[in-house]
């Protein structure tokens, strides 16, 4: 597939045991076969929970329409057309979307911080956890994740986990693509679970799709949380971090994934016309 050679997916993923890939996503059986893992995906749960109950109609409603239309200008830049951030999905596509984030934290505890999921008897063979480079607000971010979860505190996790997730969104990463650990988790997720082929191009694009909803909806999250907190408007928040971070033609992970989706589309439509 010529879509993976463009993305240098199939290079990232070269020579690495698709179970072992597999395996990377799946949830801690309980709390004592990795507290750790399970306590931060707990919270992060409760965070997308409460985010995603601050954009319905009611007294705690935050999503106003212009704020929808900001967290969405990438897409008005590309086709031309208005459309607004969209929270009201299927119970099982909110489902399927914060679960990716999940899946994400899991790679990152297993790959990036643990760095010894993959093995392999052949010493010049490369992992993720070589090319994944993090910045220094990423390193930081993280050393106060695992604080918060060996102090137990909930709150204090709470808030170095949106730090976390603000410096992985905002990640601006020049020539080397898979240095972004989202990035290069991303590249994982495109084995299929079962038969451990290749995705399927429309199969990858809902993937992706559903990832930038998510990323959508913490910048949103991160954007009232700051302004309950004293600082700049909501929507000047939004504004910032999309411009700067969800725009097509900036060198961000986003913009990366915004690339990928157009030539699975692209992709896609050639397939479809070719039957």
């Amino acid at each position: 597939m010529p879509w993976l050679q463009r993305t240098s997916i199939k290079d990232c993923l070269e020579g690495l045991d698709k179970e072992q890939i597999q395996a990377l996503f799946s949830l801690p059986k309980d709390a004592d076969s990795e507290p750790e893992l399970f306590l931060i995906l707990e919270v992060m749960d409760e965070i997308l929970s409460e985010a995603h109950s601050w954009c319905f109609d009611g007294p705690e409603c935050m999503l106003t329409w212009p704020r929808q239309l900001a967290l969405s200008r990438f897409h008005t830049a590309t086709t031309g057309k208005a459309r607004g951030f969209e929270p009201k999905k299927e119970p099982e596509t909110v489902k399927i979307n914060r679960q990716y984030w999940k899946q994400f934290l899991i790679y990152y505890y297993r790959v990036v911080h643990g760095s010894g999921h993959f093995t392999t008897s052949d010493k010049s063979q490369r992992t993720p956890a070589d090319s994944v480079q993090l910045t220094d607000k990423q390193a930081n971010a993280w050393a106060e994740v695992i604080k918060g979860v060996q102090t137990q505190g909930r709150e204090v996790l709470r808030d170095s986990l949106s730090v976390f997730y603000m410096a992985v969104i905002c990640h601006e990463f020049g020539g080397s693509r898979y240095s972004s650990p989202l990035l290069s988790f991303c590249a994982m997720h495109s084995v299929r679970p079962f038969t451990k082929t290749w995705k399927e191009p429309g199969n990858y694009n809902s993937f992706l799709s559903g990832l930038i909803w998510v990323v959508q909806l913490l910048i949103f999250y991160t954007s009232v949380s700051l302004e309950k907190a004293g600082y700049k408007n909501i929507l000047d928040l939004i504004k910032a971090y999309c411009e700067r971070f969800l725009r097509p033609e900036t060198e961000t992970l986003i913009s990366e994934i915004l690339g990928w989706r157009l030539l699975l589309f692209i992709v896609f439509k050639e397939v479809v016309g070719s039957h």
